[in-house]
């Protein structure tokens, strides 16, 4: 334990900013992480004015950077020293959301493709009887 509170486990490095390093890592039963506004979360998504990438664009994106969009890549992380938990599943939980979008947008694209395959094939039908 140094002054002002702070606690080394395994360790006596504590990094600037942080009040607890420990040094081979932890075993819990749970961690909670406190968001610190309400919104920090991400149902902004939902939103009648989000703005859902499109999928070419999304494609374009990987083949370019080889990650998702607003997703920080394996060098990010591995230059920063690694990630903020909160951050992480924030970013996570959008595009979670987002492919869920476009999940429901597909079927919903599908669905009309096969009413108008119905409409055809009773159409054809129709005139191959006359």
């Amino acid at each position: 334990i140094k002054r002002a509170g702070k606690i080394g486990i395994g360790t006596s490095v504590i990094p600037a900013g942080y009040d607890l390093a420990v040094k081979q890592g932890i075993v819990t039963d749970g961690v909670i992480v406190r968001l610190c506004n309400h919104g920090d979360w991400c149902d902004y998504v939902f939103e009648e004015d989000y703005k859902l990438q499109p999928l070419q664009e999304v494609k374009q994106f990987i083949e370019q950077k080889g990650h998702l969009p607003g997703m920080s890549s394996a060098q990010e992380l591995e230059d920063a020293g690694g990630f903020e938990l909160k951050a992480i599943k924030i970013q996570q939980l959008e595009k979670i959301e987002e492919a869920y979008l476009h999940l429901l947008a597909t079927k919903e694209r599908v669905d009309q493709l096969k009413k108008q395959v119905a409409t055809l094939k009773a159409e054809n039908k129709k005139l191959s009887s006359k």
